[in-house]
């Protein structure tokens, strides 16, 4: 068989064809679904650690699942051997209301020290 001297179809010539819909994630959510983790860990994964996501020239972006999960494969040892971003405690209710409860303590000491202190006037003589 001869083959014309035509160039491939480009939706053909990829191996993550977007022919193939059930190989393409196209947005951040959908990428992060598929990974497992939060929109906000994948758009760093990407920055940082070279996650394979396409951008379309309007900015949206994309990526296809063979290749989320070379790359999964490839830097799975190292992620999940970094200790994770340490989370900042709780700040408790008292922690909180600490500064106005020590306002109104005072205030209150304040009003109580104003009337044990007021002079008093002396009872009338009954002479």
């Amino acid at each position: 068989m001869a083959t014309s001297g035509a160039e491939p179809d480009s939706a053909t010539s990829s191996p993550y064809s977007p022919v193939e819909a059930g190989h393409r994630l196209d947005s951040w959510k959908e990428i992060a679904t598929y990974l497992r983790r939060s929109v906000r860990t994948v758009t760093r994964w990407e920055e940082e650690q070279g996650l394979p996501v396409h951008r379309h020239k309007t900015g949206t972006v994309y990526a296809y699942k063979p290749e989320l999960d070379a790359w999964w494969s490839s830097h799975r040892k190292q992620i999940e051997s970094d200790p994770p971003p340490p989370v900042l405690p709780q700040r408790s209710w008292w922690r909180r209301l600490r500064v106005p409860a020590a306002v109104g303590a005072l205030i209150v000491v304040m009003v109580l020290a104003g009337f044990v202190l007021r002079p008093h006037s002396a009872p009338p003589s009954n002479s």
